[in-house]
This record gives structure tokens, C-alpha cells and sequence, in this order.
């Protein structure tokens, strides 16, 4: 009895790590597709930053010269 008691608690025990893990990959999948936008996002901001400052850059030469 005692034996057929702890065989339940430990598939339980299984079945729930079993979901909580599954619940944790599918966090860490949607986690890694966030940070793969936020970099494209980052390369696009700090590539409009080089063209401004290119384009400042050339316009205070302009004015200067």
C-alpha cells in the first residue's frame, strides 16, 4: 500500500515537472524571439545614427569650407 502510494506521488511529482518544463521552454522560445527583434531594432536605430551623423558631418563641412 505504502509502495503503490509513493509510485502515485512520484508520477505526479513526474507529470508536473514534466509541464512546468514545457511551460518553461515554450517562456524561453518567445524570450529568444523578443531578443532576436530587440538587436534588429538596436542595428536599425544605431545605422540611422551613422547616416545622421554622416549627413551633420557633411553639412558642417559645407558650412565651414
Amino acid at each position: 500500500m505504502e509502495l503503490d502510494q509513493l509510485q502515485y506521488e512520484l508520477g505526479a511529482l513526474t507529470r508536473r515537472s514534466q509541464t512546468e518544463c514545457a511551460g518553461l521552454h515554450g517562456k524561453v522560445q518567445e524570450l529568444e524571439l523578443q531578443l532576436v527583434e530587440a538587436r534588429r531594432e538596436a542595428d536599425e536605430y544605431y545605422r540611422g545614427n551613422l547616416e545622421r551623423n554622416a549627413e551633420l558631418t557633411a553639412l558642417q563641412q559645407e558650412v565651414s569650407g
